[in-house]
């Protein structure tokens, strides 16, 4: 009789649990509305009496599909709901990369800026000089002597002609030095206008320290 027991025991506790699910998904729909704790607690004490037929070996196969569902929605009725989680950045990358990735979006808008802003470069300087004559007067002119603030004009004026003539003489130039200027590289330019500047400064110094001399010899006799 001891062993006809045993093999009834699982039996037995199968019907059991069966019965308790049945209850639950009859009292179900009323202690969702009114009393949700009395279901919970059903559902509780179902799990653990399925849990003592699995130690005894009991075949959990048989249980209906509507009693599982039933304590599955009983247990969900305790939970609260749960809000959806804001996004955020991924964090699985290194934090070395993050900055890098950082400083090279920095880098790009600081780029963007200054191809935005006007740039004058040598090539378009150059091209607003487009005559000798407008390249000289971007020059610095100094006075004679160079305590003075003023520049005499007239004598500027026939020393640049003086120091072009000179240039033309001397680098054996067969046009007009604005001609010249005109077809010469944007390399070349520049340096005729110095070279013009340069002799211009010279011829003037000495002009204007000899017209000074007389000055003062004149004053003092």
């Amino acid at each position: 009789m001891g062993r006809r027991e045993e093999q009834r025991a699982p039996a037995l506790l199968q019907a059991w649990v069966d019965m308790k699910s049945r209850k639950i998904a009859a009292k179900g729909r009323q202690e969702r509305t009114s009393t949700p704790r009395g279901g919970v607690t059903e559902a509780l004490a179902v799990i653990k009496a399925r849990a003592m037929a699995s130690k005894l070996g009991v075949n959990r196969e048989g249980a209906s599909p509507s009693d599982t569902t039933t304590s599955n929605t009983i247990m969900g009725a305790k939970q609260p709901p749960t809000s959806p989680r804001p996004k955020t950045e991924d964090s699985s990358e290194p934090i070395w990369k993050q900055h890098m990735v950082m400083a090279a979006k920095k880098r790009k808008g600081k780029a963007t800026a200054q191809e935005r802003q006007p740039t004058t470069s040598g090539v378009s300087a150059l091209e607003s000089n487009s005559t000798l004559g407008t390249a000289l007067q971007g020059k610095k002119r100094l006075p004679k002597p160079r305590s003075s603030s003023q520049i005499d004009e007239l004598v500027w004026s026939k020393a640049m002609l003086d120091a072009q003539a000179q240039v033309i003489d001397e680098y054996k130039i067969n046009c007009d030095i604005e001609e010249y200027y005109s077809k010469m590289c944007h390399v070349g330019k520049p340096l005729l206008a110095e070279e013009v500047q340069r002799r211009t400064q010279a011829i003037y110094d000495y002009r204007a320290k000899k017209q000074i001399y007389r000055e003062n010899r004149r004053k003092s006799d």
